[in-house]
């Protein structure tokens, strides 16, 4: 599973967007995985922080069987979307210290994910969903 998970795609097979996803669903999972161990191992907040990367790791998961399994990588970006970066990342926002945290890079990194992969009245409405989501946390 592993091999299959890691490989690199064949140019040919698949298209930019997919591609896309699934290195951003890579490279998210892995940085999860991280900021978890990170969390029960050496941060103060970590019982109050665990459960928004427990979310985070699952989502994740489903994310990637979707990709791979089924090919299903819209609904999978949809779900990444609105799990991960209009619910998630807001409340690791308010949560790590609001303004003054290093989390505005990670909510400014979620609108250019969405950007990336959407297209159309579905770029609209996520990004209209992201933009209402930061502007109701910064408020």
């Amino acid at each position: 599973m592993w091999r299959r998970i890691f490989k690199p795609l064949p140019v040919g097979e698949y298209d930019l967007k997919e591609r896309m996803l699934r290195s951003v669903v890579q490279l998210g999972g892995v940085a999860a995985l991280v900021g978890t161990l990170e969390m029960l191992f050496l941060m103060e907040e970590s019982k109050v922080m665990l459960p928004l990367w427990i979310i985070t790791v699952l989502v994740i998961g489903i994310t990637l069987a979707g990709t791979f399994h089924y090919r299903k990588y819209e609904q999978a970006a949809m779900i990444l979307c609105v799990v991960i970066i209009v619910i998630l990342f807001p409340m690791m926002f308010c949560m790590s210290g609001g303004i003054n945290s290093g989390c505005s890079g990670w909510l400014i990194l979620g609108l250019i994910y969405v950007f990336i992969l959407f297209r159309g009245k579905k770029l609209v409405a996520f990004v209209i969903m992201t933009v209402t989501s930061y502007i109701g946390v910064y408020v």
